[in-house]
């Protein structure tokens, strides 16, 4: 009997632990840091969310939120805070949108979160010349 009662109080302090770090995996807010190394400015950068979103038959990829980050200067960094209020409960990525002082547009599709929490507090994303980079 003893065997048992500690047992049991073993498994439900270990699920315990086991959902409070699940828990501690889901973040209700994402910093976005965005810097330019581009060599020259970037503007109208915005990062959305983007979500399936059923439309009739069929789901589409939809933005459902968005931070507008205006214009970075070269060199410099900009930060901006997504909250989870404006997400539906469904998993999701995230797209930043940029000009850049040739008329190149930077575009790319980054991270994650699912069931409407984000997975990390925060996402660095490098505007570089030619490529986009995401830590």
């Amino acid at each position: 009997m003893r065997k048992t009662f500690f047992a049991l109080l073993l498994l439900l302090t270990g699920c315990d632990r086991l959902e409070n770090f699940l828990a501690e995996s889901k973040h209700d807010t994402i910093e976005v840091r965005i810097e330019n190394q581009t060599g020259g400015p970037l503007t109208d950068v915005r990062v959305y969310t983007v979500q399936s979103v059923k439309v009739g038959t069929a789901y589409q990829p939809t933005r459902t939120d968005s931070v507008r980050f205006g214009d970075i200067l070269p060199l410099t960094t900009q930060t901006g805070v997504f909250s989870e209020k404006n997400l539906r409960s469904s998993d999701g990525d995230m797209e930043i949108i940029a000009t850049g002082s040739t008329g190149k547009r930077y575009r790319q599709r980054f991270g994650y979160f699912t069931n409407g929490h984000f997975l990390t507090a925060t996402m660095q994303v490098q505007v570089q010349k030619d490529t986009i980079r995401f830590k």
